[in-house]
């Protein structure tokens, strides 16, 4: 956050969530980890950058996607030394899965977003 320009609001655990769903509906995009709010920004419309930073949530990125909007996933290349033990899930020890995702990356996939053309019939849910 301190990154941000001086402008940027931060809502972070100050919104309700139909505040929090208005605010989405209005977004231009929106970037996160695989968690619900994406799920909710898709619904409301907004295009979605879900970056899944952990090798197992990888494997099923297409499944737990938000739907019926623009989504570009992006994830590890590399897998962490405890995940190539075969750990059933991930230890969280060591960041080298998502140190594998480039700042570039990322940014990339959010251009391509803010380029795309909208989805054909979807209907945002007021």
């Amino acid at each position: 956050a301190s990154a941000l320009p001086p402008n940027t609001v931060d809502l972070a655990g100050k919104t309700s969530i139909p505040v929090l769903a208005a605010v989405l509906k209005r977004c231009a995009l929106h970037i996160s980890i695989d968690t619900g709010t994406s799920h909710l920004a898709g619904s409301m419309g907004a295009p979605c950058l879900t970056i899944f930073p952990f090798i197992e949530h990888w494997e099923q990125r297409i499944r737990w996607q938000p739907w019926k909007t623009a989504v570009r996933s992006i994830g590890p290349h590399t897998t962490c030394p405890s995940c190539l033990t075969g750990a059933t899930f991930c230890l969280r020890k060591e960041t080298v899965c998502i140190d594998s995702v480039s700042d570039d990356e990322a940014v990339g996939a959010a251009m391509e977003l803010l380029h795309a053309e909208p989805i054909p019939n979807h209907k945002p849910t007021p």
